[in-house]
């Protein structure tokens, strides 16, 4: 938290498992925004970035964007709706990139 409406993150992982994962290190960070600076206290609103560094899988990096909203229906019921952009860099030289829309219902008991 860096005060009331704020918050932030730092995330920096790495590992020498060759040939099970895709990925040598992940480094992610990003900053969220608190629904009260717009009346809904319990939403929040997010934006991301994720830097993957390959592995020998063939993946040579992967650079991730991310924008969510989570929608707070009331203190049990969440609806997230999220945007992201995902660009894989392979190691022959071919580059895929795409756009990645998504839901997430989340029900607290």
């Amino acid at each position: 938290a860096l005060g009331d409406h704020l918050g932030a993150f730092l995330r920096l992982t790495w590992t020498d498992h060759k040939g099970i994962l895709d990925y040598r290190g992940l480094y992610t960070g990003g900053l969220q925004l608190g629904g009260g600076l717009w009346g809904r206290e319990a939403d929040t609103v997010g934006l991301a970035y994720g830097y993957l560094d390959g592995a020998d899988t063939g993946i040579a990096s992967t650079d991730v964007a991310e924008l969510y909203y989570r929608f707070a229906a009331n203190d049990f019921l969440a609806l997230t709706a999220d945007i992201q952009y995902m660009a894989d860099a392979y190691d022959s030289g071919e580059d895929i990139a795409g756009w990645i829309f998504g839901l997430r219902l989340v029900a607290e008991l």
